[in-house]
């Protein structure tokens, strides 16, 4: 919660976004983003990218909250990235 609203010190607030290989347990990108939905979502187009051009890999299914369910992002997978 920001602080700043209630009168309090302004922080400045993170999160970690993980790509995780599901069927072998091991994590395969991590990206650091603004604790926000759109930097997080933003975060995942990184990694899915990333891990696809250094490892050949490209998810057939992705398990995530709803924020990633848009249909900037559903449209980004479908027709920019097949």
């Amino acid at each position: 919660m920001d602080r700043s609203a209630e009168g309090g010190h302004a922080f400045f607030a993170y999160a970690t976004n993980y790509l995780i290989d599901m069927n072998n347990a091991i994590i395969v990108d991590v990206e650091a983003s603004r604790a926000i939905q759109q930097a997080e979502v933003g975060a995942a187009r990184t990694m899915i990218e990333r891990t696809q051009d250094r490892f050949d890999l490209y998810p057939e299914r992705l398990a995530a909250d709803s924020a990633y369910g848009s249909a900037e992002m559903l449209g980004w997978l479908v027709h920019e990235r097949g």
